[in-house]
């Protein structure tokens, strides 16, 4: 959060950029003293540097401020990870399902064709069987054609005698 905030110095006036500058030094100079690894030099880490970025700005970040935010949108994050996890298992979900189904079409699709196949077979023999009963049957009408040309001829054949 960037803030512009008004400081105020000894004399309760607005503390300068100088003041705030030497008080950062005097906070340094004390944590330096403690010694590197110290527990309040672990405690200060980066806070020195925002400090000195505040008196640049004019701004009041602070790192409880930062650390609050990074809570909240880690959090946020957290939540939104769950409704995706959620989200992903509804939509497995539905892909088993429609697998499923898929399956039982495609199983349906396989019999239909295969029901087909029967009947494309059973029309392709029907229709072998017609056309050899119309060869017999052109055969039995030449044959009675020509039995009827026979009798004709006896008959005619008689007459004349």
């Amino acid at each position: 959060m960037n803030k512009n905030v008004d400081f105020k110095g000894k004399d309760g006036s607005n503390a300068t950029k100088e003041e705030e500058r030497a008080a950062l030094a005097k906070i340094k100079k004390i944590i330096e003293g403690l010694g590197e690894g110290s527990y309040i030099d672990w405690a200060f880490d980066g806070i020195i540097d925002l400090a000195e970025r505040n008196i640049e700005n004019d701004s009041a970040e602070s790192m409880k401020e930062a650390l609050e935010a990074e809570r909240h949108r880690h959090q946020a994050e957290i939540e939104r990870s769950a409704e995706l996890d959620k989200k992903i298992e509804e939509l497995e979900k539905k892909v088993e399902y429609l697998d499923r189904q898929y399956g039982i079409k495609d199983r349906r699709v396989a019999d239909l064709l295969a029901e087909q196949d029967d009947w494309s077979d059973l029309v392709t023999q029907v229709n072998n069987e017609k056309a050899g009963l119309r060869e017999e049957l052109k055969a039995t009408k030449q044959e009675n054609l020509e039995l009827k040309a026979k009798l004709y001829d006896m008959i005619t054949k008689e007459e004349k005698r």
